[in-house]
């Protein structure tokens, strides 16, 4: 940005499908219109937003496994570019096993395709807030001593934050001091 012009807040979106990347580009265009609204088709193409205010990144997945090796690879470069940006995933699974792998692995948010395209809205507000999602529905499991999620062993990706539930909400303890929300 020029000297005095206010930098534009971003959220980066990555969709490989053209329409549905076209779709959510304009919707979320018009919903969260304070942001300037960025599409990928590929989680490699992040990187061109590096020095950028990303506010938020959204990522389909489409049915891959978060665990995957190559999700993981690429996972680790974005958490090593934007390590407090929040990172959320979009999911054509919408099981329990899916968004728990998701939220261990550094996830702040985890979407299936299955729900309303308003709650992805008001779910990526509660992201940009420095909240954590997951659907309702599914219930935290795995949690270790002092109520902090375990990550699994054969996954490491690097600036990864803990998230612990606090009064039944999850949130990420960075965060605690930037936003208070009451239970």
């Amino acid at each position: 940005a020029a000297h005095g012009e206010e930098v534009e807040k971003v959220i980066v979106f990555v969709e490989r499908r053209v329409l549905m990347q076209t779709c959510i580009f304009r919707l979320l265009k018009r919903e969260l219109s304070k942001f300037d609204i960025c599409g990928f088709e590929s989680i490699s193409e992040v990187t061109r937003a590096a020095g950028e205010d990303v506010r938020l990144i959204a990522i389909d997945i489409e049915d891959k496994s978060i665990t995957d090796p190559s999700m993981v690879q690429e996972l680790a470069a974005i958490y090593e570019l934007f390590p407090d940006t929040p990172v959320a995933a979009i999911s054509d699974r919408g099981d329990e096993a899916t968004a728990h792998e998701a939220i261990q692995c550094g996830l702040r948010g985890f979407f299936p395709s299955s729900i309303p395209i308003d709650v992805v809205i008001a779910g990526f507000r509660l992201l940009l807030a420095g909240g954590v999602y997951c659907p309702p529905l599914i219930s935290p499991k795995h949690e270790g001593l002092n109520g902090h999620h375990e990550l699994p062993t054969d996954i490491a990706l690097p600036n990864l934050q803990l998230v612990s539930k606090v009064n039944g909400v999850h949130r990420d303890d960075a965060h605690r001091s930037k936003v208070s929300l009451t239970p």
